[in-house]
């Protein structure tokens, strides 16, 4: 994947209910420098759809809500050609998401975004 095959205009919508969030565990998971990704496909529904988590072992609130910005911004700068349109998807940060360039943090979670993709495939 290539960094300028994206996307421009589609925009993700944000998963919001637990519930959502505990039906992404069911599928396929991918570990990444920067994150985890939990990815769940979708038959049926016409969106994409995702969720962050930052966990209070990252840091504080301070920390964790500049974690949040930074993926919400990685999600919106475009999503990858290569992605299915249908699909609800978990991105857990890490602590090293705080310090990780920008090029290189949108790098590894569109990676770990397609790795869990493929895991959820073959299930």
């Amino acid at each position: 994947m290539h960094l300028n095959d994206h996307r421009k205009n589609q925009k993700i919508a944000r998963l919001k209910k637990r519930s959502d969030f505990l039906r992404a565990r069911e599928g396929g998971r991918a570990h990444g420098k920067h994150c985890r990704v939990q990815f769940l496909p979708l038959t049926g529904h016409a969106d994409m759809r995702a969720g962050l988590t930052v966990t209070k072992r990252v840091g504080n609130a301070v920390v964790r809500n500049r974690i949040k910005r930074r993926l919400r911004a990685v999600l919106d700068s475009g999503t990858p050609t290569n992605m299915p349109t249908s699909a609800d998807f978990v991105v857990i940060a890490k602590d090293t998401a705080i310090s990780a360039p920008f090029k290189e943090l949108r790098a590894d979670v569109y990676d770990t975004i397609s790795k869990a993709a493929k895991r959820a495939n073959k299930r």
